[in-house]
C-alpha cells in the first residue's frame, strides 16, 4: 500500500498548512523554538509522496507529544494552542492515512 493517491496530497496539503500556522504564530510570539519545530516538520513533509512516507512522518512527528517536547505541551497563549492542536489532529490523521482506492 505504497501508492500515491488523492488522500496523500490532501493529507500531506493539510499537515503542511498547519505547520505553517504554527511557523505564523510561533514567529509572531518570538518562540524560536516552535518556530525551528516547524521548519523540521516542513521540511520533513514537503517532499513526501506516498501514503506509506506520510504515515512514518506523522507518527515521528507524533512522538514529540508523547516525549514531552515542551514546544507541544505547554502553549502560552490561545493563537499558539489553536496551532499545536491542529497540527497534532493533521499529524494523527497523517498516522493513518490511506492511498484512495480507484473506483470501478
Amino acid at each position: 500500500m505504497g501508492g500515491k493517491g488523492k488522500n496523500v496530497d490532501v493529507v500531506r496539503a493539510e499537515i503542511l498548512g498547519a505547520v505553517d500556522e504554527l511557523r505564523t504564530v510561533a514567529t509572531l510570539g518570538h518562540d524560536d523554538a516552535r518556530v525551528s519545530v516547524a521548519a523540521q516538520l516542513g521540511d520533513l513533509f514537503a517532499g513526501l509522496v506516498t501514503a506509506q512516507e506520510v504515515r512514518v512522518a506523522s507518527r515521528d512527528a507524533l512522538a514529540l507529544w508523547r516525549g514531552g517536547m515542551g514546544s507541544f505541551q505547554d502553549v502560552g497563549n490561545a493563537d499558539a494552542e489553536h496551532a499545536v492542536e491542529r497540527l497534532r489532529r493533521a499529524l494523527r490523521r497523517g498516522r493513518w492515512s490511506r492511498p484512495t482506492r480507484p473506483r470501478r
